[in-house]
């Protein structure tokens, strides 16, 4: 439940105080969890709202402290040191990525890191610190962080826009020499003009599917559609031979 849920994060924050930035975010992304799912309580029938007063309460108390603790963590020189070592990290990966799903990964940790990033400066923002200058070298710091990671994310699109290139030439020309087993299999199987009619549309439908499947290369969509029109004709004359040899 959502009461048993409050109790265990803030036993966790009075108990465990975290030692690094990422502790300090897994709680204030908690706490700010569970406020959304407070509110939505309120709509419930035969809820106990003056509980879910209490919880609210209990949780906005919660999230000023911790967010007083996160400042004053991230006064500390090397407070944002995980952010800047999972950046640069990232950064020196983009090199060794040999496959789009890699560079998935990759593209989920920056966002991860970039949301985190960007929930540490509202909170900055929206704390009544007494010296603006603390304010102001925080959110600079995190601000430089974010460029950079921005960067990085810039960079990783490219890389995977390449992988996926080159990806998809390799899986093109496996799908295209398939696609010619089949054709040369079904025309030899065509023994009536009526199979031919039957075969051509199986083959139609791989085309189509083959056209889904590959719609962000152009160049491959030009190949599909010249490799219909042959298609139609070898099985038109066919079709064509076939009707002529009955006729006889």
């Amino acid at each position: 439940s959502t009461e048993e849920a409050v109790t265990a994060l803030l036993r966790e924050i009075e108990h465990s105080p975290p030692d690094d930035i990422q502790g300090y975010v897994h709680q204030l992304t908690g706490l700010r969890t569970l406020r959304g799912d407070i509110i939505g309580l309120r709509d419930l029938r035969y809820i106990d709202l003056d509980l879910v007063a209490q919880l609210e309460e209990k949780v906005i108390a919660a999230t000023e402290s911790v967010s007083n603790k996160t400042v004053d963590f991230l006064l500390t020189p090397e407070a944002l040191d995980p952010y800047r070592s999972a950046v640069d990290e990232e950064k020196a990966v983009i090199g060794k990525l040999t496959k789009v799903t890699d560079a998935d990964d990759s593209a989920e940790a920056i966002d991860k890191a970039g949301a985190e990033l960007e929930m540490l400066i509202d909170v900055v923002s929206n704390l009544k610190i007494e010296d603006a200058t603390q304010t102001t070298a925080i959110i600079d710091s995190i601000s430089g962080i974010y460029s950079t990671l921005n960067a990085v994310r810039a960079e990783l699109k490219n890389k995977r826009q390449s992988l996926a290139k080159s990806e998809g030439t390799a899986q093109f020309g496996a799908q295209m020499k398939l696609l010619g087993q089949a054709i040369v299999n079904f025309l030899d199987l065509c023994d009536a003009p009526e199979k031919c009619e039957e075969y051509l549309t199986k083959v139609m439908v791989q085309i189509e599917e083959l056209e889904g499947k590959f719609s962000e290369f152009d160049e491959y969509a030009e190949e599909l559609s010249v490799k219909r029109e042959e298609v139609y004709e070898a099985f038109e004359t066919r079709k064509t031979s076939l009707l002529e040899k009955r006729n006889k």
